[in-house]
């Protein structure tokens, strides 16, 4: 072997180990567990106000105090905040806090949490270089004045079914006085550590992790499960932000390494996406920036774009995405024929308790396989699970929800609503709760979905999970009645799309009741779904359960189409009552619907409270008189929020504003502002109907513009609606409408286009007559 790739080879074991390491305690920051800026041993507690002696930039305040909290998280508010209510809270809260890991943690009878502000020379050298490593351009001139280090070591956690674990990580926050990163650092082998020899029976916890300012912005790292697993630094479990500075007020988020751009979804970081890159250089897309009304063949560009069958690429404002053609299913990166067999395989283990009314419970073991099929043109979806054991079957069939996802991902649809697979390609992770209401009955259970391929000429899903539970025994031949059912499904950010519904049966005498909730979570090309409505409902008739001695099956008549309320491009009934109709149930919090029923987000000052119908409530739980102009708190001045209610925070007021007005709330003063109301309950968008047809329509107030392409342009007919229209450009290129599927469209004249078709395909008319590459 020659000396050179001798040489090779070891530069590529070096890469290779580099990209396979995973953080250790070891890799931490230097901390003291028997330091004396310690929390006492205590559930639920926070330390005493930390006076800084270099601020914190976060996001655009500037902070020279902070608070650590015992359950992984630590704040920029004063020390009495409601602990228990920001960790049962989803994101976005009203706090402002920064959270490596916020759970249900406990130091009252081990582990140890503590802190310090450091300025330390060999801290501060290793701080630059963790910095300089994830931003080797914004930061290369970055010189940190200190490092302000939290450290949970050792702490007490649960699992979903309650069992201790223990937890340790760590986050630094390093600090200039301008600019500011945080660091998360989480060693796997100390993440939901069980006790010496135990097997634990699941291990899924219910933890948050990101960053929160005020309630108006937020980042969410989910799942929290899987931060071990991954990284934004090519180190496992070490994730790097930049959280102040120029660089955040700028973006009005916080900022991921270079060169190792997560998969951004607006408010929300899928920390299984975490190896892809930016597909253009930072300076292509500068250019484009400072040119918005540029027309960019992005598709043209990319000569291996949408490259799959049935395919066609389409040019958005920054780049393209890939759709599948008309009769096909599937996000654009797979496409199948809606008439072919779409198949689920794959595999469910776990732990399920089953309990007899004598009060009996048999333990069961699962490991069996996860089956689905469809026909999407047929509308009928089937689920299974095989083997199971008997009483685990009998037990499982009367819960539908577990085989409602192939419903979801196979139901047919009309425009502009879609299935799961349109949205996910089958590439998703899945996370099923569900509670009932009475009994202390559960199940637990998270899927991941690992993409589609054809085999056979049939496409399949494959697909990986694990559950868990407490659940109600059923004879093997009770038979299970269950009625019709509407879930609808709700994309609250790109790339994530919640369910929540309640669900019932009757079984041996006994009716039971149950709540679900639902999260999935995708990779998506944001601008192909700009006309799908926010909300979906899946609508599931013929529901038909059965279990024998080793198999469970649920099948299902499935459609999707546009929610009653949704946000719509068309019309649409008017909206059923929800569990937050009717007047304001929570007072000066936030009405959060759970099925039938609801929950309060409560604002800060206030915490939740209950009566004796299991209602729930805000109640006041302190006042604070710093936050008031002169001696009169903000939200004591009438109408101060116009329309809406006041709610005093941390650093100021905001509004809550009622249904036809527009939340403004910046930096702690709100307004609310009268929206254009429209039948359908929903802000009005002037380009939900629009002529623009090849150009992109700009709302303009109650009205709108269309920018056009080259060799078009914008005219105003007489009713005033805009559109664009061929201008006689003489360099007009044909291919800005046209698209060529697997291949690339080349301009024959003004008027006419040939295909570029790549091997395995001929060019040919497709259904609309128009020339096309198609696989041969």
């Amino acid at each position: 072997m020659t000396g050179a790739r001798l040489a090779l080879l070891t530069v590529l074991a070096a890469l290779i180990a580099a990209m396979a390491e995973a953080i250790d305690v070891d890799d931490f920051y230097p901390f003291d567990k028997n330091s004396e800026n310690h929390l006492p041993r205590a559930d639920a507690a926070w330390s005493s106000e930390i006076v800084l002696s270099v601020p914190i930039n976060y996001y655009n305040r500037t902070h020279s105090s902070v608070w650590v909290h015992t359950d992984g998280f630590v704040s920029f508010s004063k020390e009495a905040i409601s602990i228990g209510s920001l960790v049962d809270t989803e994101f976005p809260l009203y706090e402002s806090v920064i959270a490596p890991y916020m759970a249900n943690l406990d130091i009252s009878e081990q582990g140890h949490i503590v802190y310090e502000e450091t300025h330390d020379s060999t801290v501060l050298a290793r701080a630059t270089d963790d910095v300089q490593r994830a931003f080797p351009g914004a930061a290369k001139d970055f010189e940190p004045q200190s490092v302000f280090i939290a450290t949970w070591k050792n702490v007490k956690g649960f699992s979903l079914e309650g069992e201790p674990a223990s937890f340790t990580f760590q986050l630094a926050i390093v600090s200039s006085g301008s600019d500011s990163f945080a660091i998360f650092l989480y060693p796997k082998s100390r993440m939901g550590s069980m006790e010496a020899g135990k097997k634990p029976r699941t291990t899924m916890f219910e933890a948050k992790a990101g960053f929160n300012m005020g309630g108006q912005k937020f980042l969410e790292m989910y799942p929290a499960e899987n931060l071990v697993d991954y990284d934004n630094t090519q180190r496992k479990g070490e994730w790097i932000f930049q959280i102040g500075g120029e660089g955040v007020v700028n973006r009005d988020d916080v900022i991921d390494p270079e060169r190792r751009r997560l998969v951004r979804r607006d408010a929300l970081v899928n920390v299984q996406e975490v190896d892809l890159s930016d597909s253009f250089s930072d300076e292509d897309l500068e250019e484009e920036r400072r040119m918005p009304e540029r027309f960019f063949d992005y598709c043209a560009r990319d000569g291996s774009a949408c490259m799959v069958n049935n395919s066609m690429c389409v040019n958005h404002n920054d780049g393209y995405c890939c759709q599948c053609e008309s009769g096909y299913v599937g996000n654009g990166r797979i496409c199948a024929d809606a008439y072919q067999n779409l198949m689920i395989s794959g595999n469910v283990t776990g732990t399920v308790d089953i309990r007899h009314l004598d009060g009996t419970v048999n333990r069961v073991e699962v490991n069996s396989a996860f089956q689905g099929f469809s026909i999407v043109s047929l509308g009928r979806a089937h689920a299974a699970l095989t083997p199971v054991p008997e009483e685990l079957g009998a037990a499982l069939k009367a819960i539908v929800p577990i085989g409602e996802i192939s419903a979801w991902l196979f139901a047919s649809s009309d425009s502009p609503a879609i299935n799961g697979f349109d949205y996910t390609g089958g590439r998703f992770q899945r996370q099923l709760s569900i509670r009932f209401r009475k009994g202390g009955y559960r199940f637990d259970m998270r899927q991941r979905f690992h993409g589609a391929f054809f085999r056979n000429d049939e496409l399949f899903v494959n697909a990986t999970g694990h559950c868990v539970g407490v659940l109600p025994a059923v004879s093997l031949e009770q038979l299970i009645d269950v009625s019709d059912v509407e879930s609808t499904y709700i994309r609250e950010a790109p790339g994530r799309i919640t369910m929540s519904a309640t669900h019932s049966y009757s079984a041996d005498g006994e009716t039971y009741e149950y709540d679900v909730t639902e999260t999935i979570i995708f990779s998506e090309c944001t601008d192909s779904r700009n006309a799908v409505p926010s909300r979906l409902t899946l609508k599931m008739s013929n529901i038909f359960v059965q279990a024998d001695q080793d198999t469970v099956r649920w099948a299902q008549d499935a459609k999707v189409e546009v929610s009653d309320h949704s946000s719509s491009v068309v019309a649409v009934r008017p909206r059923q009552p929800e569990p937050c109709d009717g007047g304001n149930k929570c007072g000066d919090g936030e009405c959060i619907p759970r099925g039938r029923s609801y929950r309060c987000r409560c604002p800060q000052g206030q915490k939740e409270v209950f009566d004796d119908q299991n209602r729930s409530d805000c109640e006041e739980e302190a006042v604070y008189d710093d936050y008031n102009i002169g001696q009169i708190h903000a939200c004591d001045i009438d109408e101060i929020c116009g329309a809406g209610v006041c709610i005093e925070v941390a650093d100021g007021f905001r509004c809550q504003c009622p249904e036809g007005y527009l939340e403004l709330n910046e930096n702690g003063f709100g307004s609310c502002q009268e929206q254009f109301a429209t039948d359908d309950y929903d802000a009005y968008d002037p380009c939900e109907d629009n002529d623009c047809d090849v150009g992109r329509c700009n709302p303009d107030g109650k009205s709108y513009m269309c920018v056009c392409p080259r060799g078009y342009k914008s005219e105003v007919s007489e009713n005033g609606r805009a559109s664009c229209h061929r201008d006689g450009y003489e360099n007009y290129d044909p291919c800005l409408r046209h698209f060529c599927g697997a291949g690339r469209c080349r301009p024959q004249s003004a008027d006419s286009y040939r295909c570029q078709c790549p091997r395995g395909y001929r060019e040919a008319r497709n259904r609309q007559g128009k020339p096309s590459c198609l696989g041969l």
